[in-house]
């Protein structure tokens, strides 16, 4: 393992050595420390269940690094393994840039930037949220599932308190979801919408995982709205019956949608078609009769869809 260029540094990504120690910041010596430093790609392991590779962001970010250069380190984590005898043994384990990882291999690098944290296996899996929750392509219900996943872990964390409240008095630790305000890209313009994000984001811990890939397999997980509605239900058979009614009505407004297009482009050409002046002179007389009928518009008007098509069918018949 090569090292050069070592950085030292504190905090989660603060890039201060000695933060201040106040009541919204915990001492340094309780937080995951890291360090920056370039090291051989063979020597980081990938382990864990991960997304898969996606080969064109891979391509992307291959052309971005040829053009511009490695400008985002990957983080790994720096775990002491027992190698028997009394000894131990150092692993380096990928947390967060498995894209970038790969995409420098392809390139033909043997070394990486990386940032190396020290921390239990709680700030490692922290760490990859945050950086999935800043950089990676979520789904909304995959958001929200980090997110509450986040927030667990952080309030597993005897530093900090398991309550969701925001505290008052000087040094006590904030509850999870109060630091996953602050520290998570969540969206809202305040701290009370931020703050509502993050607890909505709870409704989905009631989702039974066979009711998860339905939801999933339906497209609906791109839809807060409607997952929020399957996980309001309280049985597996009863959100599974919801999944099955919102793909349904999903499917009935897309034809509705797809008919009335059509009928608007039908529309569009009709009304483009050219006139001769004696078609011109004919439809002016008929837009006249249609006007002085009052009762005949008003019940056309009001006739569905199909009464009107067989209407015209028969008057084309009595002539």
């Amino acid at each position: 393992m090569t090292k050069k260029d070592t950085i030292s540094n504190s905090g989660w990504g603060s890039g201060k050595s000695t933060p201040k120690k106040t009541s919204a910041r915990l001492p340094v010596k309780q937080r995951p420390s890291y360090d920056a430093q370039t090291i051989e790609i063979a020597d980081i392991k990938i382990k864990g269940k991960r997304r898969a590779l996606d080969p064109t962001e891979v391509k992307k970010l291959m052309e971005s690094i040829s053009a511009l250069g490695f400008k985002t380190p990957i983080t790994v984590w720096s775990v002491k393994r027992d190698a028997g005898w009394g000894k131990t043994k150092t692993e380096l384990v990928l947390v967060s840039g498995w894209h970038r990882l790969e995409a420098m291999k392809q390139l033909g690098e043997t070394t990486i930037p990386c940032i190396i944290m020290q921390g239990d296996e709680r700030d490692a899996r922290m760490w990859e949220i945050s950086e999935n929750l800043h950089r990676a392509d979520l789904t909304p219900l995959q958001y929200d599932q980090q997110v509450v996943e986040w927030v667990r872990l952080r309030e597993a964390d005897p530093r900090v308190s398991a309550q969701n409240v925001q505290k008052k008095g000087q040094g006590r630790p904030k509850g999870g979801i109060s630091e996953a305000v602050r520290k998570l890209p969540v969206k809202g313009k305040t701290h009370a919408a931020k703050r509502r994000g993050v607890q909505r984001a709870f409704e989905v811990v009631s989702l039974f995982p066979e009711a998860i890939v339905a939801v999933e397999k339906a497209g609906l997980d791109k839809n807060p709205s409607k997952y929020r509605k399957v996980a309001a239900e309280k049985t597996l058979e009863a959100q599974l019956t919801k999944v099955r009614e919102l793909t349904a009505r999903k499917s009935e407004t897309g034809k509705k949608r797809s008919s009335l297009g059509t009928k608007q482009k039908t529309t569009q050409v009709v009304s483009k078609t050219l006139l001769s002046a004696e078609d011109k002179e004919a439809l002016e007389h008929l837009i006249e009769d249609w006007n002085d009928a009052v009762d005949l518009r008003r019940r056309f008007i009001s006739a569905s869809p199909t009464v009107r098509e067989r209407f015209i069918v028969e008057i084309r018949q009595d002539r």
